[in-house]
């Protein structure tokens, strides 16, 4: 919105800002210093930008700026975060449509750019189940849905992540400190392939060896010739 001036000084008798009755458009009532006449292009249109504008296209500026030091501080804040990565903010000019010997000055605008292929840093743990990927790719995990008699029931929607701090639970699935769980395709004891094209939540059996009495015993020894 840009405001018209009403005249060169400032009247008391009118308020800052009023509707102009005659030409049915707003009028400032402000001294020609701070309002600018507009200017008008080929096709009439209204190219002036005025102390409202003005305003707006800096305040974007600071916004922006604000939305990146936001972006930073997330970035910091998860610096210590299994398989975080950081969140880039990019800029982008907002161009007025303009001829070229009527050009004003755009606002600007910022956006977030994930940086999830990126590879991070590995280290290494005590947990023999915590896993990394160096180099592409993502593990294939689900989210839990909801609890049956104790065990989980998982979406099957499959999700993708590159956080490999997985552990087992009390129902021996493995599942990361986000709360996915691991899944994979079963391979054949024999060949070591894999089978089947569809992945499924991984889970390994905790229980107990169960007792078995032993039957026979296979010794061999070598005696001396003679006894001691």
């Amino acid at each position: 919105m840009s405001f018209l001036a009403a005249g060169t000084v400032h009247s008391p008798t009118k308020p800052l800002i009023y509707l102009d009755q005659a030409s049915g458009t707003i009028a400032a009532n402000l001294p020609l210093l701070m309002c600018a006449a507009p200017l008008r292009g080929e096709l009439g249109r209204d190219f002036s930008m005025g102390v409202f504008g003005a305003m707006t296209t800096a305040l974007s500026g600071l916004r922006a700026q604000s939305y990146a030091l936001e972006n930073i501080s997330g970035n910091i804040a998860n610096s210590r975060t299994t398989g975080f990565k950081r969140v880039d903010t990019s800029f982008a000019d907002l161009v007025p449509d303009t001829p070229a010997n009527r050009e004003l000055a755009g606002s600007v605008i910022s956006r977030s750019t994930a940086t999830n292929s990126v590879q991070g840093d590995i280290s290494s743990t005590s947990i023999a189940t915590n896993v990394a990927l160096n180099g592409d790719g993502f593990f294939i995990v689900a989210e839990k849905q909801n609890d049956l008699n104790g065990v989980p029931t998982f979406a099957q929607t499959n999700l993708y992540t590159r956080r490999g701090d997985f552990d087992f639970d009390r129902n021996g699935f493995l599942v990361n400190g986000a709360g996915y769980y691991l899944k994979g395709l079963t391979l054949d004891p024999t060949t070591g392939n894999a089978t089947g094209s569809e992945a499924d939540v991984i889970k390994v059996s905790n229980d107990a060896l169960p007792p078995r009495a032993t039957t026979e015993i296979e010794y061999r020894a070598t005696l001396p010739a003679t006894p001691n």
